[in-house]
C-alpha cells in the first residue's frame, strides 16, 4: 500500500462495508472506526502515517 492510500476515504469505506458484511454484529455498534496505517521501522529510522475514518455501521446494512 502506498502512502497515497492513507487519505483515501473510499478505501476506508470499502473496508468498513467488508467488515459489516462479514461480521454482522458490528451493525449493532454506534461507530465503526477504520484506521489506515503506513510506515516503516528499520531500527535506526522509522516513519509512520495514520488516517482514521469513522462510519455509522447501519449505512452498510441492506434494508429488506
Amino acid at each position: 500500500m502506498s502512502s497515497d492510500k492513507l487519505n483515501h476515504a473510499e478505501l476506508a469505506r470499502e473496508l468498513a462495508k467488508t467488515t459489516v458484511d462479514n461480521i454482522p454484529e458490528v451493525a449493532n455498534k454506534d461507530v465503526l472506526s477504520i484506521e489506515l496505517r503506513y510506515g516503516y521501522d528499520i531500527g535506526v529510522w522509522s516513519k509512520w502515517s495514520n488516517s482514521s475514518h469513522a462510519f455509522d455501521p447501519m449505512e452498510f446494512t441492506e434494508l429488506d
